[in-house]
């Protein structure tokens, strides 16, 4: 069917991240900006994105820590891959 079809096309599109969005004013209340239309609150965030943002944190602190540690020369030479993405 020649509109689900173009549906299907669209929504890969914006999956793969296009450039394509809707005007602002287009969108539900919900969604626009919360100082634009002084909405109570703004929408939750995502808790799965709140896990990576904080993993990916103490990833990067960890990895800092790791570099300056005086363990590091010698393992390092064993395996260069450490810290292990497995924590």
């Amino acid at each position: 069917i020649e509109g689900n079809e173009l549906a299907d096309k669209e929504a890969k599109a914006v999956a793969e991240g296009s450039d394509k969005s809707s005007p602002v004013r287009h969108l539900p209340p919900k969604l626009r900006s919360p100082l634009e239309f002084a909405l109570p609150t703004p929408l939750p965030q995502s808790i799965s994105a709140l896990k990576q943002q904080h993993n990916s944190k103490v990833m990067s602190t960890w990895r800092k820590e790791w570099k300056h540690s005086p363990r590091y020369c010698r393992t390092s030479n064993i395996d260069p891959h450490l810290p292990s993405n497995a924590f």
